[in-house]
């Protein structure tokens, strides 16, 4: 009996050491990438992994993902796991010191397999998961995937599948003829001049078809008299377009007025649309402000073109004059671009950066804006235009200390009118801004608030040429030292700007060519000027 009991004690024992044995053959012992002295008596560890958000274990407990910093361990070692989904979890055994911090980056194996065609044309485009695929076997992370195939003249074939763990899916692609179809028949633009060569003057006609036919196109006037016509005898492709410029087919340039746009088929396909040509409408020799389209530092309400893109670039070296202070005080050099989003709404974003600083900080500034705007014609010509806007802006330059001007940094509301004809415009604006100095709403910053009213006005000598000066005060609420101090409470007038702008297309181009000379008198301050060489490009 008492053998039996030793042989079961034994059997038991070798059990628990093999068990033992098996569990911690799973952590496998890696030494830290990283180590380095502290004398704070804290045992420290950096847990790292080309996985970002994986799910760190130590002893079996969660302690958060990575990149993760623990530092209330206690010196010894634990078994860390790292898991992700669509990854292979890791077992190691790490250390942990006293008076040191250890850095382990534990990589991580991606679950993939493939998916690979049985059958596919040379001519076929293949996408899975709404990615285009060209070089087959494809490895692909474990998971589910709707399959797409296109040939042209042939329907679109959709397949799911199951990406398993370094198996291969097959799939065989079934090729149905597709009758002749056209569909999504659009026009760009609803308004053009061909006084203009580049978008502003022209229309992009485009459509889909489905397989190898016959379409036409026709430009009827009033009369339904065809001013232009286009055809295809056959396709390659699905997506087709073709561009008007209001003209005739011997290159004339057609009357204003409006114009129908008809494609058909000649059998059971016909749409139709409406274009204006109209001369007397041009796009406004603008420029970008921290507060979207406008003259000078000030936004400005306009008669936009629908579908306009416009990018930019410009750099506006500045001086500083006066007494106590005088010469050269920065060059920011920045670009970006401002376009159309939808009927009416603008979008503008930008960067910026800065070189030969006499002022603190680092040298770069983020701004984007949104505006939304229309106009109603209250006279023959003359139109009322309307806007509001939001912007944003942060920068690590902190200029005009101790604050209280609008440099494009923090958070702006405002709202902009004009009165806009094709010789003249003149607008008001005012926009209140949170956080002006640098954009942080916080330890003093955000306090920091301005109010700027402005005004300009504007003389459209040509289309291609205009004269603008605009003016404005910015009214500050708070003025604030860089330890969050105050200096000072309201200052209605904290300052007073002023500044030309002339804008010019060079002959028949798309280019925007701009100069602006600004002057700006800082309450308590030297005055500053500044002179911004801009280059923008309509599309």
């Amino acid at each position: 009996m008492v053998l039996k009991s030793k042989k079961s004690l034994f059997v038991l024992l070798v059990l628990l050491f093999c068990g033992n044995f098996a569990f911690s053959a799973d952590y496998e012992s890696i030494s830290p990438t990283k180590k380095a002295s502290r004398d704070d008596g804290k045992a420290v560890v950096i847990i790292r992994s080309n996985a970002s958000d994986a799910s760190v274990y130590l002893n079996g407990s969660l302690y958060g993902k990575t990149d993760l910093t623990i530092t209330s361990l206690a010196p010894g070692y634990y078994k860390l796991k790292i898991e992700k989904d669509g990854y292979e979890p890791r077992y190691v055994q790490i250390q942990a010191r006293r008076d040191y911090t250890l850095t382990y980056t534990v990589n991580l194996e991606r679950l993939v397999g493939y998916v690979d065609f049985s059958g596919l044309t040379s001519d076929s485009l293949v996408y899975i998961g709404g990615a285009r695929k060209t070089s087959f076997p494809v490895e692909m992370p474990v998971g589910d995937y709707q399959v797409r195939v296109r040939r042209f003249g042939y329907e679109d074939f959709y397949k799911s599948v199951t990406v398993y763990k370094r198996k291969t899916a097959v799939v065989t692609p079934k090729y149905y003829v597709a009758p002749f179809e056209i569909s999504d028949f659009s026009i760009s633009k609803k308004v053009i001049n061909p006084d203009y060569s580049n978008g502003f003057g022209r229309t992009e006609i485009s459509f889909e078809v489905t397989n190898t036919g016959h379409a036409e196109l026709y430009v009827t006037d009033a009369y339904d008299n065809v001013v232009w016509y286009t055809n295809w005898n056959s396709f390659s492709t699905w997506e087709q377009s073709c561009t008007w410029k209001g003209t005739n087919n011997s290159g004339d340039v057609v009357p204003d007025g409006e114009y129908r746009i008809i494609l058909t088929d000649n059998e059971a396909f016909t749409e139709e649309g409406i274009v204006k040509v109209d001369r007397t409408v041009s796009f406004p020799l603008v420029n970008y402000t921290k507060s979207g389209s406008g003259i000078g530092s000030l936004p400005a309400a306009f008669r936009l073109t629908q579908n306009f893109v416009v990018p930019f670039m410009y750099v506006t070296p500045e001086m500083q004059f006066g007494n106590s202070k005088s010469g050269y005080y920065n060059t920011a050099i920045g670009g970006g671009l401002y376009m159309d989003l939808f009927n009416h709404l603008e979008f503008g974003i930008a960067g910026e950066g800065y070189i030969g600083l006499d002022v603190e900080g680092s040298g770069w500034g983020f701004n984007t804006n949104m505006k939304y705007s229309f106009s109603s014609e209250v006279s023959s010509g003359e139109y009322l235009c309307i806007g509001a806007l939001v912007r944003y802006g942060l920068s690590g330059v902190n200029t005009y200390a101790p604050y209280g001007i609008d440099t494009g940094n923090g958070i702006g509301l405002g709202g902009v009118i004009g009165f806009d004809s094709n010789k003249s415009y003149t607008g008001f604006s005012s926009e209140f801004i949170w956080g002006a100095p640098n954009g942080a709403l916080a330890n003093g910053y955000g306090k920091c608030s301005v109010w700027k009213n402005g005004v300009v006005v504007t003389g459209k000598l040509s289309k291609s040429f205009s004269v603008s000066a605009w003016a404005a005060l910015h009214s500050c609420f708070g003025l604030y030292n860089e330890d969050g101090t105050i200096t000072e409470g309201t200052l209605w007038t904290r300052g007073k700007e002023a500044g030309v702008e002339i804008s010019g297309v060079p002959g028949s181009s798309s280019l925007i060519m701009s100069l602006k000379i600004k002057a700006l008198m800082i309450e308590k301050e030297n005055p500053y000027v500044s002179a911004q060489f801009g280059l923008s490009y309509l599309f």
